[in-house]
Order: structure tokens, then C-alpha cells, then sequence
């Protein structure tokens, strides 16, 4: 059954994959004039430490041992309910990305003509990616039933959304001033109707 729920994570990391390459192969097509951008080498450096910690200890567990001594012995229901949330993630993960459009940027960046999107997914929360990769987080948990993957894992995303979450809030307060106020006003941060 293990083999089961190895192939269901790595098909979920591999639709995820697919959707951020889709969106960054078109994010450099389309070239548009970057008219304010924030420590784009930082960005790049946390990008790279956030894919070391997400899909390492991911593919250490899907092709090796290594994690048996922090196997959970959940309930095979669990690890279902891990699968459905990876869904769900994908799903808020996709939507995110198709309501930002051509503002979509893997760096915190304005560009010209750049609007508040605050559709689709961004009516319940500002940051339904992050949100995504949290609910993400807690599905890896269920589905491999292993604290030391979802612990590694967890701190490494927790530690990369702490830090652009503010530089993010920073800059659409800096850009879009009382628009950005009013619509912090009407929405969430991260969960619907809670935070």
C-alpha cells in the first residue's frame, strides 16, 4: 500500500511543478517593463532554499528509508484525507495563479499597467498561494504519515511565507496605498473568515 501513497505524492509535486513551469516560462515570455521590484536577490535565494527543504526530504521519502524512524502509524483513512488535501492545494495553487494572470511574478515585483487582483480566490484570502502551500504542508503529513518529512518541510515553508508575506504586504501598501488598506479591510490574510 506504502508504493500507493509514494506515487500519489509525486504525481501531486509533479502537477504542481507544472503548473509554477507554465507560469514561469510565460512570466519570461511576456517581458513587461518591471517598474518596482524588492531584494529580487533574496527572492531568488529563498526560492532556492524553499525548493531544497519542500522537494528533497519529498523525494528522500518517496525513494528511500531514510524517514522510517519517523513513521506515524496513521490510519490508512488519514493518509486519504492527505491525498484530498494535496488536491485541494493543487486546486487553490492553479486557481491562485490563473486569477493573477499576467501580474503573476515569481519575484515581488510591480509592472506596468500592474492592478490589485482581488477575484477568483482572492475575494476569501490576499495570498491564496501561500495558503495553498500550508494546506499543502498539512496534506504531506497525512498522506506520508512521517513527522520528520512534515517537519522538515513545514519549517521550511513556514520560514519562507513569514519572511515574503511581509515584504509582499509592504509593497502592495507601498503600490496600491488605499485600495490595498480597504481591501485588507474586506479580506483574510491567509484563512478565510479566521487570519
Amino acid at each position: 500500500m506504502e508504493i500507493y501513497f509514494k506515487s500519489a505524492l509525486l504525481v501531486l509535486v509533479l502537477i504542481q511543478m507544472l503548473i509554477r513551469g507554465y507560469y514561469v516560462q510565460k512570466y519570461f515570455l511576456l517581458r513587461r517593463q518591471v517598474l518596482f521590484n524588492i531584494h529580487k536577490r533574496r527572492e531568488i535565494l529563498s526560492s532556492i532554499g524553499l525548493g531544497i527543504v519542500y522537494f528533497v526530504p519529498i523525494f528522500t521519502w518517496c525513494f528511500s528509508d531514510i524517514y522510517t524512524f519517523a513513521q506515524i502509524n496513521f490510519v490508512t483513512c488519514l493518509r486519504f484525507w492527505g491525498i484530498g488535501l494535496g488536491v485541494f492545494s493543487i486546486g487553490c495553487f492553479y486557481k491562485a495563479h490563473q486569477a493573477l494572470g499576467n501580474h503573476w511574478s515569481p519575484f515581488l515585483e510591480v509592472k506596468q499597467q500592474h492592478k490589485l487582483v482581488k477575484k477568483g480566490v482572492f475575494k476569501y484570502v490576499r495570498h491564496p498561494m501561500y495558503s495553498s502551500l500550508l494546506i499543502g504542508v498539512v496534506g504531506i503529513l497525512f498522506l506520508t504519515g512521517n513527522y520528520a518529512v512534515f517537519g522538515i518541510v513545514g519549517l521550511g515553508v513556514s520560514i519562507f511565507i513569514i519572511i515574503r508575506l511581509k515584504d509582499e504586504e509592504l509593497l502592495m501598501q507601498k503600490i496600491f496605498g488605499v485600495e490595498y488598506k480597504n481591501y485588507c479591510k474586506e479580506t483574510k490574510c491567509l484563512i478565510p473568515f479566521i487570519w
